[in-house]
């Protein structure tokens, strides 16, 4: 009969990344050189996993993989990985999405726009080589893209606040007309004391 580390090794396997090797030390799991699952350690204490009450993937991201799955017929791929979850990735993969980094893997098919967003550039590039878009971007996402956009044409400043190399922030980046302001750190927000504001009258 299997014990209950047993049993939870089995459980918590299905959530690990693919190939990845891990090891149960000190109530938790590290990960170490190999593949597949490693047998647990011994150890004195017993582990109390807590879940948290809300958990999961957000709502851009189960419609991307709906998407994705909708369109799933080996000539199909996201740009980019749908999510940054590698079982999802694999499992898709293996209903028939694959994956590309850039429009330049692409001859023909159909290219699927992941949650995060791309710029406006992408998707011309896109229509310039005959392929066939479907976008799965997050409407949360497309709405601040459009709205970073429309401030732009606007002339006003656009700030972003996020990580600088995140897709979705770089997507939201190429919306504005790649004029926005990124702010990651407390030392980049020293930069908004650059930004120009309109003079106002001292009457």
């Amino acid at each position: 009969m299997e014990g209950k580390l047993e049993i939870f090794e089995k459980k918590i396997s299905k959530l690990l990344p693919v190939n990845t090797d891990y090891a149960i030390v000190n109530g938790g799991y590290r990960q170490v050189e190999g593949y597949g699952m490693s047998k647990p350690i011994e150890r004195e204490e017993e582990m109390e996993v807590i879940l948290s009450e809300c958990l999961g993937f957000c709502y851009g991201v189960k419609r991307a993989i709906k998407i994705a799955e909708e369109h799933a017929d080996g000539k199909s791929c996201t740009l980019g990985p749908v999510i940054h979850n590698p079982q999802m990735v694999e499992r898709l993969k293996a209903k028939g999405v694959g994956t590309v980094e850039n429009l330049t893997a692409m001859e023909e098919g159909t290219i699927i726009i992941r949650s995060h967003g791309v710029g406006p550039q992408i998707y011309k590039e896109a229509k310039a080589k005959g392929l066939n878009v479907v976008d799965a971007t997050c409407p949360h996402v497309k709405k601040a893209q459009l709205s970073a956009k429309e401030l732009a044409q606007d002339g006003r400043q656009v700030v972003i606040i996020g990580e600088k190399n995140h897709p979705e922030v770089k997507s939201i980046f190429e919306w504005s007309l790649k004029r926005a302001i990124i702010l990651e750190t407390e030392e980049d927000a020293d930069l908004t004391r650059k930004i120009s504001r309109p003079a106002r009258n001292s009457e």
